[in-house]
């Protein structure tokens, strides 16, 4: 089996003259010119680095033209990156280079001051294009397998961040998969909307070359105004997009959709959260031409497991759908602990991870096979597709008795009008208050909602306290960001 960097040298020249890459100001990069950039990166980053020994990059660069060539020279060199946004505050920054320790880091020009006291004294500084440099430094990198293509920093259930170890072998198997299973033509066109440190970047960043395609790389500005992300999918005819159901929630809610024709949509791949139907419902109007698929898996698996869209079948797992069922190669074993109807997802597979950088990774042997454990519950519903129903480590004691979140929301969900629900346990005078926040078209009273609970659910899984909001906020992954909720709720 050929290794990423061959795969990337190979599908790069077999694109031709045609167009690679682009942005919304009018900057175009073709595959040979990708090529080109591709080869003086490596060269640069070969020369300075130590030879025959495995350097660990930190990337720190908004999202530009240039940098899927400074990715893919990292791993064409024999190296592995560790993408750090440049919005993280400064104790997660250092927490990261903390533990991976990075003996060089790409950086781009305008945030080299605010980092240069967290990454330390550089021994050398090379210009790589006209808006990043290269930092070389004096130090020992943490230890990783040879064929590490990157590391991806992902909250533990711990709260304290985890370095996901993903190697050449594991980032190619995932791909080869996407190849096989998503079935964008020749040419398509893709958009590049995830932090490059959220593994949904992994398939924007790699996988437009497996069609000889175009990525069209985005601002955080633009990313940031819902109508004007609308207006550049319509106006760039963009064909693929890969996001989180959070984010095509806000491009329902104000992308004004109703103003363009997204007839050039072939394929939505939504992923990072659950995905209700009724998310779907209201996307269908808009984008009548595409096929739409859920994918599941953590960062530890990359996409392990997929359900393609089938309205038909939404009688046979309401509200929830489903992740569907394994993907290629990939293992399941379903453990019972409390609730034989809700089993913990343990996966194997070829995209899995190697391990954490310095954290002890959850791994099982059966049969010879090594499993990981996702900590996710999941149910077997109709047609024997997988339904996540929530996670046992988000599961909180109240007054002795365990509570999943995951299943008020979905019931709340139910309910006319609702497009978002969120309950988080919020610490008050020493308890837990359990909180439902309701994005709605219609108002609720918490009488409103405490009633309904109680005719769904035991009464020690009745909220608290119910908070409507215009909109869930989202993280920097555009996932429905929860700390933010509990800290406005409790202060």
């Amino acid at each position: 089996m050929k290794q990423l960097d061959e795969i990337i040298q190979g599908y790069i020249t077999n694109g031709g003259s045609a167009q690679a890459l682009e942005d919304t100001s009018g900057n175009t990069v073709s595959y040979p010119e990708l090529g080109s950039a591709l080869n003086s990166y490596t060269e640069q980053i070969k020369t300075k680095l130590p030879a025959g020994k495995k350097s660990i990059i930190a990337v720190i660069s908004e999202r530009n033209i240039q940098l899927p060539a400074l990715l893919y020279a990292v791993i064409c060199s024999g190296n592995a990156y560790v993408p750090i946004d440049h919005r993280f505050p400064a104790e997660r920054v250092s927490a990261i280079l903390d533990e991976a320790r990075p003996n060089a880091v790409i950086i781009q020009d305008k945030y080299r001051e605010a980092f240069e006291g967290l990454c330390g004294t550089a021994a050398e500084s090379i210009a790589l294009n006209e808006i990043h440099t290269l930092l070389i430094f004096d130090r020992e990198p943490a230890t990783i397998p040879d064929d590490t293509a990157y590391i991806l920093y992902t909250s533990g259930s711990t709260g304290v961040p985890k370095g996901v170890i993903h190697t050449q072998h594991s980032v190619l198997s995932f791909l080869q998969w996407c190849s096989d299973a998503i079935a964008c033509g020749q040419g398509s066109r893709f958009i590049s909307i995830s932090p490059l440190q959220f593994d949904l970047s992994v398939f924007d960043m790699y996988f437009f070359l497996f069609r000889a395609g175009t990525l069209l790389l985005l601002t955080e500005a633009e990313l940031a105004n819902h109508r004007m992300l609308a207006k550049i999918i319509f106006e760039h005819k963009v064909n693929c997009i890969y996001a989180t159901p959070s984010l095509f929630q806000l491009l329902c809610n104000g992308g004004k959709l109703q103003q363009y024709d997204f007839g050039h949509v072939s394929h939505i791949l939504l992923a990072g959260e659950p995905l209700y139907w009724t998310l779907l419902h209201e996307m269908k109007p808009y984008f009548t031409n595409a096929n739409c698929y859920n994918l599941y898996g953590p960062t530890e698996t990359n996409v392990c497991c997929y359900y393609e869209v089938k309205f038909e079948e939404e009688a046979l797992n309401p509200v929830a759908v489903p992740i569907g069922k394994p993907c290629g190669d990939t293992r399941i074993h379903l453990e019972v602990y409390d609730d034989p109807a809700m089993p913990e997802l343990w996966i194997a597979s070829a995209t899995l991870m190697y391990g954490y950088v310095a954290a002890e990774a959850s791994f099982r042997y059966l049969d010879g096979i090594k499993y990981y454990n996702t900590g996710d519950l999941v149910k077997t519903g109709g047609a024997g597709n997988l339904v996540f129903c929530g996670r046992r480590d988000r599961m909180i004691k109240k007054n002795g008795f365990r509570v999943e979140p995951a299943e008020i929301e979905r019931y709340i969900k139910e309910l006319p009008g609702v497009l978002q629900a969120v309950a988080v346990p919020a610490p008050i005078n020493n308890t837990v208050k359990l909180v439902i926040f309701i994005q709605s078209g219609k108002a609720y009273s918490l009488l409103d909602i405490k009633q309904y609970c109680l005719q769904k659910l035991p009464y020690y899984m009745v909220p608290d306290d119910v908070v409507m909001v215009d909109e869930l906020p989202v993280n920097l992954n555009n996932k429905t960001d929860v700390q933010q909720l509990i800290e406005k709720y409790v202060k």
